[in-house]
């Protein structure tokens, strides 16, 4: 089959799939694609029923930041010095998105690093120097302290009072998934398809998967955003189909790659402009509640993964 810009056809239904996800979350419109034996699976929108909200408040989630890059001070009863933190917060976390996506665009210029049948490949520690690069270049820790501000915000009491436009929170968890360029996920599942392809020594083969797996495990703990749980969720999968770790994880890692869809199908259905707010608020709490469930499901899973691969 030919290839588009170095892209076998698992690969591209892979790209395919991510970028569902996340304009999605974006644009906040319907999800088309769910995992139903690693295989793309057209889902009518029509059978997607949307779940009953309780109007139960879900209890504040106990975070422990360290060392916060800005002070979090959200205690005060005033909603416009709460607007101005966010803010504040936003400006802080975009200023990482430049830096961090011209890094990334200069060490992944070449389409060769996305196709693994490319020489590039050849050279197994010169890809593993390169992981280690992008792995220091791409942390976010004012976007996470952003994510982290925004997640206790929506607890406090000036939000329900004044019932603070959560479209516009949506708006703004969009704008602080920064560092997370499609094209450097595609250079880390391509290095385990040529890890795989090449046959790889073991020791270099679990070295590979450690490196990555740090990066992902860093995000599922501090910022388990939907891009997130679709990476990592996308990223098991290809441990699996490249022979990394046993046939015996497939249906998990199915069943979380569904359960997250489904997830946040039901997000996007239940928060709409013309909702009431309340009940937007209501689903929005639901999300990060959920959202750091699964990241924890999965992050156990990846714990599993590096214990079994050392």
């Amino acid at each position: 089959m030919k290839r588009l810009f170095g892209l076998s056809k698992g690969k591209m239904i892979i790209v395919i799939a991510i970028t569902s996800i996340v304009t999605a979350f974006v644009l906040s419109v319907g999800l088309d694609t769910k995992e139903e034996g690693f295989q793309k699976k057209v889902v009518s929108k029509k059978v997607v029923s949307k779940k009953v909200v309780s109007k139960k408040v879900v209890k504040n989630v106990k975070l422990v930041s360290k060392k916060p890059k800005k002070k979090i001070a959200y205690e005060g009863n005033n909603i416009k010095r709460i607007k101005k933190e966010i803010d504040s917060f936003m400006k802080v976390a975009l200023t990482e998105s430049t830096s961090c996506e011209k890094f990334i665009n200069d060490e992944i210029q070449n389409p060769d690093y996305i196709d693994p049948k490319s020489s590039k490949f050849n050279n197994a520690n010169g890809i593993l120097q390169k992981i280690d690069a992008l792995a220091h270049a791409v942390v976010r820790n004012n976007s996470t302290q952003a994510y982290h501000f925004i997640e206790k915000i929506i607890y406090h009491k000036e939000f329900y009072k004044n019932k603070l436009d959560v479209m516009n929170i949506r708006n703004y968890l969009a704008k602080i998934e920064v560092c997370r360029d499609p094209k450097l996920f595609n250079f880390l599942l391509s290095s385990i398809e040529a890890a795989n392809d090449r046959h790889w020594k073991p020791a270099v083969r679990s070295k590979l998967h450690r490196k990555i797996s740090k990066y992902f495990l860093q995000d599922l703990e501090k910022f388990p955003s939907t891009i997130t749980l679709a990476y990592s969720t996308q990223y098991l999968k290809g441990l699996v189909l490249n022979n990394f770790i046993d046939e015996s994880y497939r249906e998990e890692i199915l069943t979380l790659m569904n359960e997250v869809m489904d997830h946040q199908m039901y997000v996007i259905n239940s928060i709409a402009p013309e909702n009431n707010k309340e009940d937007n608020l209501m689903v929005l709490q639901e999300d990060f509640s959920q959202r750091k469930f699964f990241g924890e499901k999965i992050k156990s899973l990846f714990l599993r993964v590096d214990n079994e691969m050392n």
